[in-house]
């Protein structure tokens, strides 16, 4: 028979914002883990801004921990940008927009048009587009994100830290 779950194979947006409405009323705890999901990430860039204010005040952005400085400011760039290309997925208005936006801001920096049309070959709302923030949110961001904070992490034992301890 029919059911009112979306087609698992039909990466299109059309069915995106259908399935994440599946997913908050037609999978138990769906929408909860779809909140957790979103606070999470809010917790990390607000616990990542929060870090960094404590780097500045500390100075230990300074020699010889410059390197490492260099790595937390990619760290942050990387958690903004998995921040962004998740936001697309579901597809509704809010995403739409949100994402017109950065695309058209993208288009003042150097490079950005040719970077826009990398990330949105076919328009914001398009199939590629969305297959590619996808892959970007869920295989590439977590993956880079996997080898910066391991680099970051060897640094600061490296250099023992600014705590004694370590």
């Amino acid at each position: 028979g029919t059911s009112d779950r979306p087609v698992d194979d039909d990466p299109s947006p059309e069915r995106a914002h259908d399935s994440i409405r599946f997913l908050e009323t037609g999978v138990w705890g769906g929408a909860y883990v779809r909140s957790l999901h979103r606070l999470s990430s809010h917790a990390l860039l607000l616990l990542v801004a929060l870090h960094v204010l404590r780097v500045i005040l500390t100075g230990a952005f300074l020699h010889p921990r410059r390197m490492n400085w260099i790595v937390g400011c990619l760290l942050l760039l990387i958690a903004l940008f998995g921040a962004y290309t998740g936001y697309l997925l579901p597809m509704d208005q809010l995403a739409f927009w949100a994402t017109t936006t950065g695309m058209e801001l993208l288009r003042s920096l150097p490079g950005g048009e040719a970077l826009r049309t990398l990330l949105v070959p076919d328009g914001i709302g398009g199939t590629l587009t969305l297959l590619r923030f996808y892959a970007l949110h869920v295989v590439i961001v977590p993956f880079v994100l996997i080898a910066l904070t391991m680099l970051h992490f060897f640094a600061i034992r490296r250099q023992k830290g600014l705590l004694p301890y370590l």
